[in-house]
Formats: structure tokens, C-alpha cells, sequence
């Protein structure tokens, strides 16, 4: 491992846990064999995961060791690699613990704890970002709905105006066909029996007057003969 002969070392280390599953310092060395192997920078997100994955394993055993300190320093460093703020600031947190006089330890957990301050700015910036592009976005669709409304409600008055038009010509075209025609409105009784008396009082006038001249012309023609 010291000479960066890191697959080597890796083939050591998983020899001894074949023997001891959780043997303490093949585990640790595990860990930071992974971690320590930058050769092939695509692979590093899945190195790191891994490393941790051994390190987890030590949580319950590390307590009170003199592994203690070098498990969290370097779970810490895993985090800031993996640019996990949160999980770093906590591992830095328990070395200072430990050992409280560590500049080393304290450097890192400052220098995770401003990263983190800035990842939750960014964040929170970002949801107030999304409030407020929602809050636009159903402002543009309350706007788009309120003018289709004013369309739709135009549209519709300016159907009903034509159909108005239509029907004020319809009428006019009946007008003006039925023009001489008689009336079809319906006369009360009385008004009918009125206009019955005259014409019967009108007929009777006729006929009196048919009679005088009847009366008048036999009564010339009958002196005629007797003269």
C-alpha cells in the first residue's frame, strides 16, 4: 500500500478477511486502499461508495480503539470527495471529540461545515426559485384562462347578435311578402256582431231603394196605359 501497489494490497487485505471477517485493521486498510487509488478518475464515485461500505462496518467495533480517530478522519475525507457536506461535518465533528487539539481535523470540519452553509443557500435559493417560477407559471395559466373566457364570451355574444340579425331579417322578409294581404288578427264577438249589423243595415238601405225605383217605374208605366 505505501509503495501505491494498491491492487496488490487489496488482494492482501481480502486474504486476512477471509480468515477474520471483521478483523479491525484489514477492514480500516481496505477502506483506505480504495479511497487512496486515484488511478482511473471515472471509477473514484464507486471506490469511494465501496470504501465506505468497508468503514461502516467498523462503526460498533472502532469505539474506544486507538482506530478510532483514523476511522472518522477518514470517513471524512471520503465525504468531502464525494462532496457529501453533511456526512463530512458530522465525521470531523466526532474526531475533534476525540482529540480536540487536531488542526488537521479542525481545518476539514470548517472547511466541510462552509461547503455545507453554501449547499444549503444554494438550495434554498433554488426552492424560492421554484416558488416563485410555480407562482408565475399558474399566474400565465389563471391569465390564459381568464382571456379564453373573454374570447369564449365573445364568440358567444356575437353568434347571439347574429342570430338577432338573422331573425330581424327573417321578419322583414315576411313583412314585406305579406304586405297585401288582410289581416289575421282575431276581432272580439261584440266588435263582430257590430260590423254584421252594418253590413245587413247597409243591405236593407240597397233593397229599400231597388224597391222605390221598381214602385216608381210600374207606377209610369201603368199611367202610360191609362192615358
Amino acid at each position: 500500500m505505501e509503495k501505491g501497489r494498491y491492487d496488490d494490497a487489496l488482494e492482501h487485505y481480502e486474504s486476512a478477511l477471509k480468515s477474520d471477517s471483521l478483523y479491525i485493521p484489514a477492514i480500516y486498510n481496505m477502506a483506505y486502499v480504495l479511497h487512496s487509488d486515484r488511478r482511473d478518475s471515472l471509477d473514484n464515485a464507486r471506490k469511494d461508495t465501496l470504501a465506505l461500505k468497508y468503514l461502516n462496518k467498523l462503526h460498533e467495533k472502532i469505539e474506544g480503539t486507538e482506530y478510532e480517530f483514523d476511522y472518522y478522519f477518514n470517513k471524512g475525507v471520503i465525504c468531502i470527495d464525494m462532496k457529501d457536506w453533511m456526512g463530512a461535518v458530522d465525521a470531523f465533528k466526532q474526531c475533534l471529540k476525540h482529540t480536540p487539539g487536531d488542526m488537521k481535523a479542525l481545518e476539514n470540519y470548517v472547511y466541510a461545515k462552509e461547503h455545507l452553509r453554501n449547499q444549503q443557500q444554494n438550495q434554498q435559493q433554488q426552492g424560492q426559485n421554484q416558488d416563485q417560477q410555480q407562482g408565475q407559471n399558474q399566474d400565465q395559466q389563471q391569465q390564459n384562462q381568464d382571456q379564453q373566457q373573454q374570447q369564449d364570451q365573445k364568440n358567444q355574444n356575437q353568434q347571439q347578435d347574429q342570430k338577432n340579425q338573422d331573425q330581424d331579417q327573417q321578419n322583414q322578409d315576411q313583412k314585406d311578402q305579406g304586405g297585401g294581404q288582410p289581416n289575421d288578427s282575431k276581432i272580439s264577438p261584440q266588435a263582430a256582431q257590430q260590423m254584421l249589423q252594418a253590413i245587413q243595415d247597409k243591405e236593407k238601405k240597397t233593397q229599400d231603394k231597388v224597391n222605390k225605383k221598381k214602385a216608381a217605374v210600374m207606377q209610369s208605366q201603368q199611367k202610360q196605359k191609362n192615358w
